[in-house]
């Protein structure tokens, strides 16, 4: 196993442990629902990342970084999602925009290469190469969704 896998195995842990807890007690209600839907993307994505950091055949690895560019996009969607259910606002225009984005910013980086590029073998696994659309995807798919969700709870 590759050494530069434990951080993301620890990790894993405590966001199994977090779901687990989540998913045991209470899970009829609408925030733990919520927040089952982000952790399980968190968990995805960190799986999905360990396996990246292993030793694969060169045909595996782009299918599994576009794999990964489902989850590593949609994580602030999803926190949005649950920042809308625990201050129990009514889920408006932004929201909708916003799930549209990274809809969006998904379907493209699935089909195209203007998101993820391809890759380059580095020190810890194997590592994204930015495509043309990469930084504009980053702040539609990621950044706008994370600052609305800050300030939907401050």
């Amino acid at each position: 196993m590759n050494t530069y896998s434990i951080i993301p195995i620890v990790a894993l842990l405590f966001n199994g442990v977090a779901w687990s807890y989540i998913f045991i007690n209470r899970k009829e209600w609408p925030v733990n629902n919520s927040f089952l839907l982000y952790s399980t993307n968190s968990t995805l994505w960190i799986i999905n990342e360990i396996i990246l950091r292993q030793p694969l055949p060169s045909e595996y690895i782009m299918p599994l970084i576009k794999i990964n560019s489902i989850m590593s996009l949609a994580p602030t969607f999803w926190f949005l999602n649950f920042t809308y259910t625990f201050v129990g606002r009514k889920k408006d225009l932004v929201y909708y925009i916003s799930s549209t984005s990274v809809f969006t910013t998904i379907l493209i980086s699935l089909s195209t290469s203007l998101i993820l590029a391809g890759y380059i073998k580095t020190d810890w696994g194997y590592d994204r190469i930015q495509g043309l659309l990469y930084l504009p995807a980053i702040i539609v798919a990621i950044i706008l969704p994370a600052v609305y969700s800050v300030y939907l709870i401050v």
